[in-house]
């Protein structure tokens, strides 16, 4: 039962067969994933994470294998003193002398044994090990996502320009591993967020957060190709918004409201709804400011670069057409039973905030599985068998000669390199 179980995991049926149905599983859970919600439950799973172990170990085991057959071939090859001749002879030429082709040999990269009948050369006899340096760096990729998944997780959090969240009791967390624990408490305060745009297009969008813990206080700045790392996590910036400053007074001028609204977006749009403390409410549109060429959708009255908000409001219990008006940066109007103030206003930001401690992992593995790609594809292992014969004073050549890829281009290259009639190397 064993030696079965043993001869599952080492062979390659078992991990392409593991990896088909893994990437099948996945593809599906992208497509349906929107249909029944959150996807990431769908990956919690201990039968996931079994076929993700049993895959990871099939390709260790199997590498292994691998390592060991290479290891002793290269040593068995080295300590070559009389070299068997090929299952079969490729053709025979009239060529130079031996000493010449095998001076030849040695300056194209070969290195040769003899003592036989025959003599054996072979070029980049250690190119088969790139094929396990790129299967050990799947492992080592698969072994990033596990720790990852284990020790990781995901959250996201608003903050508006100027205001500071507590780590991570604000946090609203999406998934976290199981064995996840996260770091000591501190403050992440957005210090500064601009949105630059070009012909009505978003050029760049950039944040600078500070980190407090105790009396110290670090300051980093992010876009959103470009995350903040601070304490083994990742800031990044994943949407934005507009806090308007109100300024709302009743008739008799008693200052109802002197706060920024932070105004939610949905589709593009930059809408919200907001209560006031008499039980009525109002709706506000945010007016970007246009651009300097004029573009954007701002309120033409309020000029260039200015923004402006479109505001409703509404009395409870009352139905009809509301009071509605417009009211351009740094200014006011009075707008049905209220006069409405719009100082200014900031942005606020959405980040997305994620610890990968396995993240290394997979750089490396990637970084591994391009370096044996790499090594196969430039260093090709090539083997040549040469016998010599001397027959009424010419020199004939026995020969036959195996590449990894490409075995006929190499054959060609062997022919005019023995050949004494095919021009000279």
């Amino acid at each position: 039962m064993k030696n079965r179980v043993i001869k599952l995991l080492v062979s390659s049926r078992t991990a392409l067969g593991l990896m088909s149905a893994i990437l099948v599983y996945i593809l599906a859970v992208v497509y349906l994933s929107p249909l029944t919600g959150d996807g990431q439950s769908w990956f919690g799973g201990w039968w996931f994470a079994a076929a993700l172990v049993g895959l990871g170990l099939s390709i260790v085991l199997c590498t292994l294998r691998r390592a060991v057959r290479l290891y002793r071939a290269s040593s068995e090859e080295s300590q070559q003193k009389n070299p068997q001749g090929p299952p079969a002879v490729n053709e025979i030429l009239t060529g130079l002398n031996p000493g010449e082709i095998e001076d030849r040999l040695r300056r194209k990269g070969f290195r040769l044994y003899s003592g036989g009948e025959w003599v054996y050369g072979v070029k980049h006899p250690y190119s088969s090990w790139g094929s396990v340096l790129f299967h050990l760096g799947l492992v080592a990729i698969l072994a990033g996502f596990g720790i990852s998944a284990m020790f990781g997780m995901r959250g996201e959090v608003m903050i508006p320009e100027g205001v500071a969240v507590r780590f991570p009791g604000e946090l609203n967390i999406i998934a976290q591993g199981p064995f996840y624990s996260d770091t000591g408490p501190y403050l992440a305060g957005l210090r500064e967020f601009t949105v630059s745009k070009v012909n009505g297009e978003i050029n760049q969008v950039r944040g600078i957060l500070d980190f407090m813990a105790g009396d110290f206080r670090y300051q980093y700045q992010t876009e959103i190709n470009n995350p903040a790392r601070y304490s083994g996590y990742y800031w990044r910036i994943k949407d934005y918004g507009y806090s308007a400053h109100l300024v709302i007074r009743d008739k008799s001028g008693n200052t109802v409201i002197a706060d920024y609204a932070n105004i939610g977006k949905a589709n593009g749009r930059h809408h919200d709804e907001f209560l006031l403390p008499d039980g009525s409410g109002f709706t506000i549109d945010f007016l970007e400011p246009a651009s300097a060429d004029g573009s954007g959708n701002n309120n033409p009255g309020a000029g260039k670069g200015r923004a402006a908000i479109r505001i409703s409001f509404t009395k409870a219990g009352e139905t009809g057409v509301p009071a509605q008006g417009t009211v351009a940066e740094a200014a006011a109007a009075n707008i049905g039973d209220y006069q409405v103030g719009f100082p200014d206003y900031r942005y606020w930001g959405i980040f997305d905030v994620s610890r990968d401690p396995g993240e290394p992992l997979v750089y490396l593995g990637g970084l591994m599985g391009i370096g044996g790609l790499a090594w196969r594809a430039f260093f090709i292992r090539k083997r040549i068998w040469i016998r010599f014969a001397v027959e009424n004073g010419a020199t004939l050549v026995s020969w036959t000669a195996r590449a990894d890829y490409f075995s006929s281009l190499f054959g060609n290259e062997v022919r005019e390199l023995l050949d004494d009639e095919r021009g000279k190397v």
